[in-house]
């Protein structure tokens, strides 16, 4: 079983949608972990009946996500945005932890960020999304589209676990392939590297979970799923998007040579 842990501030409509998705394209065992910090109780008369579902203060992200983490016990975790969008057979994510016993988390691509340059994937654009159901029809001509990009090259090039060990040696600067929008790890790993810094109010504190946990155990990247993120939703509409310079300069005080 996964328990999937999701943060929510206002965005029913949005947050709809993402448990649509969820229940839809979800074919294994699961249980979602709702961690409620709105200014209402619209996400509350939704969402309390149908998910486990905790209303907490906000002090950080990353404390949002440590304790709907903690509420859970399955072996796998997802930490998913509210605002990410799954599609069928996102949950063979869960494939590569069978095929490396040492990777500790895994991420698929996210649609609206290239990752480092040589990932250079076709991009699918946050005016693109509605708050619709015929989204459906447009990640779906997306995906082709990305199908055919994956084409160009032999399967074994991209059907495959690409794994990033970074080494942490005095005046190198790299950056890392993964995405915080949607990451399964394994609960051994959250606990044995203390979970998510809540040090961190917002931003950051994913690039520092990977980090740590790189410390250790390898990242994995699906590179043939997708997961599509509006981006944003959240930050921009509560005034949050200024608070990414902050976390930048506590993210660079931490981990000096590692680029953002």
């Amino acid at each position: 079983m996964l328990d999937i842990v999701v943060a929510v501030k206002n965005q029913l409509n949005i947050t709809k949608e993402w448990f649509r998705r969820i229940s839809t394209f979800t074919p294994i065992p699961y249980n979602i972990y709702l961690v409620d910090n709105s200014n209402d109780e619209s996400v509350r008369n939704e969402f309390q009946n149908k998910t486990h579902y905790s209303r907490i203060t906000f002090t950080s992200l990353s404390k949002l996500w440590n304790d709907g983490i903690k509420m859970g016990s399955n072996p796998f975790v997802c930490v998913i945005n509210n605002d990410a969008y799954v599609g069928e057979g996102w949950t063979s994510l869960l494939d590569g932890f069978s095929q490396d016993p040492n990777i500790g988390c895994i991420t698929p691509i996210e649609s609206t960020y290239v990752g480092p340059k040589h990932i250079d994937i076709p991009i699918f654009r946050n005016e693109e999304f509605t708050n619709e159901r015929n989204c459906d029809q447009r990640i779906a001509l997306h995906y082709q589209k990305y199908k055919g990009w994956l084409a160009k090259f032999h399967p074994g090039e991209y059907k495959v676990w690409l794994k990033n060990n970074i080494p942490f040696t005095e005046g190198r600067s790299t950056k890392l392939p993964t995405t915080g929008c949607c990451m399964i790890f394994k609960r051994t790993v959250f606990d044995e590297i203390g979970g998510f810094d809540e040090r961190f109010q917002i931003f950051h504190e994913d690039v520092d979970f990977h980090v740590r946990i790189n410390e250790k155990y390898t990242l994995g990247v699906a590179v043939d799923i997708l997961v599509y993120h509006i981006r944003g939703v959240t930050v921009n509409q509560e005034g949050m998007g200024g608070r990414i310079h902050e976390s930048g300069d506590q993210f660079r005080q931490k981990h000096p040579f590692f680029s953002i």
